[in-house]
């Protein structure tokens, strides 16, 4: 089974917010009146902040065949450099299913480059 963006996306804040992550879809771009307003650009899919902590988390949602683009990520090392959690969520070549892990495991991955495009 092949998921999609919006698929992954929505597995990924059910789980996050199991994990006690206040978690949403960011909407970095919109039109109002005829007017686009676009936000940072790099800025994750679903950002939150984890209940327990106070935590700030990004969760960048890649589909099996999408590549992080340079300024997805500079905005994930930023937010690991700054103390928070960096991570992505995508599918499992595996079994199908919907992961999350840490940003430097997934750019880390056999078959990625250190810029995180798949392979």
């Amino acid at each position: 089974m092949t998921l999609t963006k919006g698929q992954i996306n929505k597995l990924a804040v059910q789980e996050l917010r199991r994990r006690r992550v206040d978690a949403w879809v960011q909407g970095n771009a919109r039109t109002v009146r005829g007017h686009t307003f676009k936000g940072r650009p790099g800025v994750s899919d679903t950002i939150g902040v984890q209940l327990d902590t106070g935590v700030f988390v990004a969760c960048e949602v890649k589909t099996l065949n999408d590549r992080l683009s340079d300024a997805q990520r500079a905005f994930l090392k930023m937010v690991k450099e700054a103390g928070g959690i960096a991570l992505i969520a995508t599918e499992d070549r595996r079994t199908g299913n919907m992961v999350i892990m840490d940003y430097y495991e997934y750019i880390n991955q056999p078959g990625r480059n250190r810029k995180g495009d798949h392979g």
